[in-house]
Formats: C-alpha cells, sequence, structure tokens
C-alpha cells in the first residue's frame, strides 16, 4: 500500500512536471533558488591584506580577487569554498596554506 502511495505521488509528480514544460502553468508551484558567493571583499578584508597580497598568499590571481570582489565573475565551487573557509577562519587558514608551503619546499633527499 506504501508503494502505491509513493507511486501515485511520483506519477503526479511527473504529470504537472511534463504539463509546465509544455507551458501549462496554471496551478503550477515553481521555486527558484539563487545561490549567492560569499562577499570577497568583506573577507578579504578580515584579513588586512591587499589584493595582491591576498592573492599571492592564497595562490590566486589578482585579477580574479578583484573581479570576484566586484561582481564581474562568479566563484567557482572551489573557489567558494576557500572564501567561507576563510570567513570562518582567516588566520588559521593563510597559516595552514603557508605551512603546506614550507613542506612542499623543503627538500628531503639530503
Amino acid at each position: 500500500m506504501a508503494n502505491s502511495l509513493a507511486f501515485d505521488r511520483i506519477m503526479q509528480g511527473l504529470t504537472e512536471a511534463i504539463d509546465y514544460a509544455d507551458g501549462k502553468t496554471d496551478g503550477a508551484v515553481v521555486r527558484q533558488i539563487s545561490i549567492t558567493g560569499p562577499d570577497a571583499r568583506a573577507i578579504r578584508e578580515k584579513t588586512r591584506l591587499s589584493q595582491d597580497k591576498f592573492a599571492r598568499i592564497l595562490g590566486l590571481s589578482p585579477a580574479s580577487v578583484r573581479n570576484w570582489e566586484q561582481g564581474r565573475r562568479a566563484m567557482d565551487a572551489s573557489t567558494r569554498a576557500l572564501y567561507l573557509s576563510l570567513s570562518n577562519d582567516p588566520l588559521g587558514v593563510i597559516q595552514g596554506i603557508q605551512r603546506e608551503a614550507v613542506v612542499r619546499s623543503i627538500d628531503v633527499t639530503d
């Protein structure tokens, strides 16, 4: 019985979706979700770094940092994740990146 109810609901949703796609929008419930990126400028300003220094430390292009801050470009998912991490713990993230850079620069073959 539960399977039959689930099937009926799925079929109803599918029928509504097909009707909507065919232009029959009467009674349709449409939800639009807008995902905005983090406030790039505010996050960088928390670090008290210039755009150029911020970009250099994080391995980003200064032009990309400028474009994100001015809203000319949207961040990709990995950049959004980096900025969200920075917004929560800017010093910790930067220190972690710098530690990793030091570790990578050590020649362990000596």
